[in-house]
């Protein structure tokens, strides 16, 4: 198993980053490593979709987890591995904090980890200011 997680402080309101995350073929706007993301359907739990790395090939998700304006997870089954992506809003001493967690289990969870495990831990930083200042902008 492996996890980490990220904060991004913002000055934007919750609805304005609520309506980036729920706009999955947007994720491209802000996470430059994505190529495409699709969405099979309404962002509620249950609804399956797919996301297609830079130099890999696609991988599906499903919407396990979605709470307006708060927060929502998306997990990959993959062989040997679950790959879960939590997304919240927090409120911390009247600030917003855009927080990220990455979690992956499994027995091949370690393997996925040199695989494309580091690349996320790297990327996602700058993702997540990119993801803020779209939303302050708007």
């Amino acid at each position: 198993m492996w996890s980490f997680e990220y904060t991004q402080e913002t000055v934007a309101e919750p609805e304005a980053i609520w309506e980036l995350w729920s706009n999955p073929p947007g994720w491209t706007r802000w996470d430059e490593d994505l190529e495409e993301v699709t969405l099979q359907g309404a962002f509620e739990v249950g609804t399956p979709g797919s996301l297609k790395p830079k130099e890999m090939d696609s991988v599906p998700f499903v919407l396990t987890r979605v709470e307006p304006g708060s927060g929502y997870t998306d997990e990959s089954t993959l062989p040997g591995a679950v790959l879960r992506f939590d997304h919240d809003l927090v409120r911390e001493n009247g600030r917003l904090q855009i927080v990220q967690r990455v979690t992956m289990t499994g027995e091949a969870a370690n393997e996925y980890f040199a695989q494309f495990g580091q690349g996320i831990v790297v990327e996602l930083p700058d993702a997540l200011r990119k993801l803020a200042a779209l939303a302050e902008a708007s």
